[in-house]
């Protein structure tokens, strides 16, 4: 989708209660072990690739034809992440959130 200016409109990046409340708790640990900063640049970092190119971050799973869905995962360390796009709605949903391993 292509916005009257021809840039590419962003995608709209949804989290569930669940998501929202493990990435808290992800913060809380990253930050006992030093690594609050780097959790939030990390998070922040993955949001802007959603929201811009989610596509083009990660590694394509699978595609679920019947929800329009291709299910993807990426990382930036310390998090990895495992979302759906649906190209058509412009929208990503972030399905799972962890902290990758040997990180903490």
């Amino acid at each position: 989708m292509v916005s009257s200016g021809g840039a590419a409109l962003p995608y709209r990046v949804e989290v569930s209660i669940s998501v929202s409340s493990t990435i808290k708790q992800l913060y809380r640990k990253a930050a006992r072990f030093g690594l609050g900063p780097r959790f939030i640049t990390s998070l922040q970092e993955i949001h802007d690739r959603l929201r811009r190119d989610p596509l083009e971050f990660g590694e394509p799973l699978k595609y679920l034809r019947t929800l329009r869905m291709e299910i993807r995962v990426g990382a930036i360390s310390p998090i990895h992440i495992a979302y759906g796009v649906n190209e058509a709605e412009k929208v990503v949903f972030i399905r799972e959130i962890k902290l990758l391993p040997r990180q903490i």
